[in-house]
């Protein structure tokens, strides 16, 4: 036990405001006090604290205690269990904790025990109780979920609040509530009615029907997410879903492939609110309002290929606390085989502005482009040769193959159907490879040619005259209508462009159709590669930063001296110099704030 008029803080933790609730923290400061008037302690407060164990800096009460400890004047720290401070399997938490009170020789007062930390017996009981603790609360973790499979299995809610329009009783099972019902069969019938989601949303605003958490706006996602759930149809499903975080600490839903699923519509699980044929007109309304909403796409939406496995990449979004794009969500670049592949989601503003600076290169320099012609197998003049002598050797073994086949049925060894259908066969292969050597052949004379890129150049160099008026549409569909392919790498970028743009570029000058006849043919391509610094060591003048972000200079620059934009660092001189990152951070600052 501590010396008597010994200085004690006291501090307590409960995970959840439910916790809160139920007078846990009532509890913890009723013990504390108890303890100081039993040991003649001096109490220095008794701090209170709502939030999860999982880190030290999301505790701000936890990080004034210490601060308050490493000043001096405080012999012990008090908790009522040690997993209060923080969660066993944080070890580096709980190593910073622990070398704090090492340091202001400040003694760890669990309960009603006492652990001078200086001395090796008290270091070693702690560590003891952490490891007790991880493997008790894994054990807990285990036997909950256990539990929560078996009540899904049998059709009974297995976690979580109640859904809107219904209830569950005791033994979890669902039960229609009467004026909620009425409610989510109202939402249903507007949809069919034509009514889109907003106007849903005003309609049942204007009969002042509120959401479960009592809110008088219903969101569009929420009433989505009503007429797209098929638990109104008697289906209870468990684990649907699955939040991912990103390198950046944004978050996403990933699906679950492996979910657990009671009931079915012809066999409900629970009481229906909405009848079959009603969820499938909506499903189709959804769909085809979906489709008729998802006409804008990104610079390289289905273009940008995977760095790791070579997959195409489509757009998600992810959404966290203070990352936001324009007030939206943060939309990347996401690999189309996540989770099988370890590719991280790619930020959108930055890739296109390191691919569009790729293609900028290409057009402001036209000539250039037999220069940053990679070599392929359909253009190298060695991988032609190798092809070719490959498909005579074919051809002269496909020959003596006819003749055996022409043997073998006059000395009367094969039946005339047999030879007619085999020989049938290699003229047909005779045919294709002949075909090919023909192919080979025109390539072979066509190499070193620049006509094939001549249409490219004069394309680029239009393109040229007014790059920098561009706006962000015209950007877009000047990329998806030159770019087949691209691919990105620490030291550029990889452009597999067409030869003859697929689109009609040319609008600024009304030219319907090139000027000069090409030799290319349609959709032909030729890969470039652009060589590139890293992003993150790449410098931006002012000018440059006004531009990626969409606005003029004096626009940036009044914003910056008004604090509405943080400083960005500056060179030896005066000049202000914007990195990637710092470009990043204007762009998620929201609309309103700027």
């Amino acid at each position: 036990m501590p010396n008597a008029r010994q200085q004690v803080i006291g501090y307590g933790r409960v995970s959840t405001e439910e916790q809160e609730n139920n007078y846990s923290l009532d509890a913890q400061r009723s013990r504390f006090e108890t303890l100081c008037k039993q040991n003649r302690w001096v109490s220095l407060g008794f701090f209170p604290e709502t939030g999860s164990g999982t880190s030290v800096i999301n505790r701000p009460v936890l990080c004034k205690i210490l601060e308050r400890i490493q000043q001096g004047g405080v012999d012990g720290l008090w908790v009522k269990e040690t997993d209060r401070l923080s969660r066993p399997e944080n070890l580096g938490d709980l190593s910073l904790i622990s070398q704090t009170l090492e340091r202001s020789n400040t003694l760890l007062m669990v309960d009603t025990r006492s652990l001078d930390l200086r001395e090796d017996n008290s270091v070693l009981m702690l560590d003891f109780e952490g490891v007790l603790a991880k493997h008790f609360r894994r054990q807990l973790l285990r036997n909950m979920n256990r539990g929560k499979t078996r009540k899904a299995e049998m059709g009974r809610k297995a976690g979580g609040a109640d859904i809107y329009g219904y209830r569950t009783n005791e033994q979890g099972e669902y039960e229609i509530e009467p004026a909620e019902s009425k409610v989510i069969q109202l939402i249903y019938q507007l949809y069919i009615k034509d009514h889109t989601l907003r106007q849903v949303s005003r309609e049942l605003q204007r009969r002042s029907i509120k959401t479960k958490w009592g809110r008088e706006s219903w969101s569009v996602a929420v009433l989505c997410d009503v007429l797209q759930n098929d638990i109104y149809l008697g289906v209870y499903r468990f684990r649907k879903s699955k939040h991912g975080k990103d390198v950046d600490g944004s978050r996403y839903k990933i699906a679950v492939q492996d979910q657990i699923v009671a009931g079915s519509r012809e066999k409900p699980n629970h009481p229906p609110i909405v009848t079959p044929d009603m969820f499938e007109l909506v499903q189709k309304k959804l769909q085809t309002n979906r489709r008729k909403n998802s006409t804008r796409l990104h610079m390289a939406t289905g273009l940008l290929l995977c760095p790791v496995c070579g997959s195409r990449m489509n757009v998600k979004y992810s959404s966290a606390p203070g990352y936001r794009y324009n007030g939206l969500r943060a939309a990347k670049y996401t690999c189309l085989k996540r989770p099988g592949c370890r590719q991280n989601r790619i930020p959108i503003d930055e890739t296109n502005d390191r691919l569009w600076g790729a293609l900028l290169e290409v057009i402001v320099r036209p000539e250039r482009i037999q220069d940053l012609i990679v070599p392929t197998p359909e253009t190298d003049l060695t991988g032609l040769k190798k092809q070719m002598a490959e498909t005579e050797r074919e051809e002269r073994t496909l020959k003596e193959k006819q003749q055996r086949l022409l043997d073998l049925y006059l000395e009367g060894n094969i039946p005339q159907a047999s030879y007619v259908v085999k020989s049938g066969q290699m003229e047909a292969e005779a045919e294709r490879l002949a075909q090919t050597r023909a192919t080979l052949h025109q390539k072979m004379a066509s190499h070193g040619k620049k006509g094939v890129t001549d249409g490219l150049v004069q394309t680029l160099r239009l393109l040229a005259r007014s790059h920098r008026r561009f706006t962000e549409e015209q950007k877009t569909k000047v990329f998806r209508s030159m770019v087949k392919e691209a691919r990105l790498s620490e030291t550029g970028v990889e452009l597999e462009m067409y030869v003859q743009a697929t689109q009609n570029v040319w609008w600024k000058y009304r030219h319907k159709a090139m000027r000069q006849p090409t030799s290319a043919k349609p959709n032909q391509t030729v890969r470039v590669r652009i060589q590139q610094s890293a992003p993150d060591n790449h410098l931006y003048t002012t000018g440059q930063a006004a531009q990626m972000l969409g606005i003029s200079t004096d626009l940036l620059l009044w914003r910056i001296n008004s604090g509405k934009y943080p400083e960005p660092p500056k060179t030896n001189g005066t000049h202000r110099r914007f990195t990637h990152e710092h470009i990043q951070k204007l762009r998620a600052i929201p609309h309103g704030n700027r």
